[in-house]
């Protein structure tokens, strides 16, 4: 599950920044996570380029190389320091109202790397959102390009987030086209159902459906999470019963994901028995055959019993 030092740092009393000069030097202070994240509650504005700099560093252990080129020593630690480092900018740009830090989180967010766009656009949000102060146009416009042009599913869909926090449409995608969702249980993955669902529809319509085909009742609770990472609260959907836990299910129309060819979201019903279904989008389409939808348009294997014998 995402681990998120911003929500740690933020509950701590802010200390003033030392007066000393700093004089961390990259490798002491990227030994050791632990020390690495007390470093990032300091919120010390002069760190700007520190953080960018172990940012970068992280990301690029990631990095494909050429043939021929020396492979760096990867560290096991190399995606907690990113998180680490780029939501110690965050903390920084909330603390201090900071400009340069922000711009650094907007350059993050058109990184080579999907899962630095996806912290960058997350962080950048939360530089808003946790001190409510309004999202400026250059933010919004650059949410927007990230929302439609992306080729990754996790930074279009936090950009969308951004949008509707900030009060505007996210964009719909493949307008009165269909999403062929290919629903396996993870207990017994040679069986499925593949399911068309409209733009237009919900994940409460896709809920009701997925119960529908595998001949199960629809008298538990239920969440999506379009990461497939169960419990990672950034992806979640509810079921409205759930008052408390917002977003819900029936407010996620499906074109506005950005839900893209190949994605995997997981779907979890009935906490107690915690059914959990792997969720594959296997295909867009555009143009769509007249009737009811969501349909089934596939299947494969007897639909497992829902209660134990």
């Amino acid at each position: 599950m995402f681990s998120d030092p911003l929500e740690a740092w933020l509950w701590q009393t802010p200390l003033p920044p030392s007066k000393e000069p700093l004089a961390y030097s990259h490798t002491a202070v990227l030994d050791d996570v632990q020390q690495f994240a007390a470093f990032g509650g300091t919120a010390d504005p002069r760190l700007v380029p520190f953080w960018r700099d172990t940012a970068i560093s992280a990301a690029n252990q990631g990095l494909p190389h050429t043939a021929g080129a020396t492979t760096p020593l990867t560290n096991p630690f190399r995606y907690e320091r990113r998180t680490i480092a780029i939501a110690a900018l965050a903390l920084i740009a909330i603390r201090h109202d900071d400009a340069a830090a922000v711009d650094v989180l907007r350059q993050l967010t058109y990184h080579t790397l999907s899962e630095v766009r996806e912290l960058a656009v997350h962080y950048l949000g939360r530089v808003f959102t946790e001190v409510g102060r309004p999202f400026p146009d250059a933010i919004l416009n650059d949410m927007t390009l990230i929302a439609r042009q992306d080729d990754t599913f996790a930074p279009r869909f936090q950009a969308r987030r951004i949008l509707q926090v900030a009060g505007e449409p996210a964009p719909l995608d493949n307008p009165d086209g269909v999403y062929d969702l290919k629903v396996t249980p993870l207990r017994n993955r040679r069986v499925y159902r593949t399911i068309a669902i409209r733009s237009e529809q919900t994940l409460r319509d896709l809920q009701r459906f997925i119960q529908h085909a595998f001949q199960w009742d629809n008298g538990h609770l239920f969440s999506f999470y379009m990461n497939g990472h169960k419990y990672d609260g950034r992806y979640r959907f509810s079921c409205a019963h759930e008052q408390d836990r917002p977003p819900w299910a029936f407010e996620a129309i499906i074109g506005q994901l950005g839900l893209v060819v190949g994605h995997h979201f997981l779907y979890h019903y009935d906490y107690a028995a915690d059914h959990l279904f792997d969720i594959e989008v296997i295909a867009i389409r555009p143009q769509v055959q007249a009737g009811n939808y969501p349909r089934q348009i596939d299947n494969h294997g007897k639909a497992p019993a829902q209660y134990a014998a």
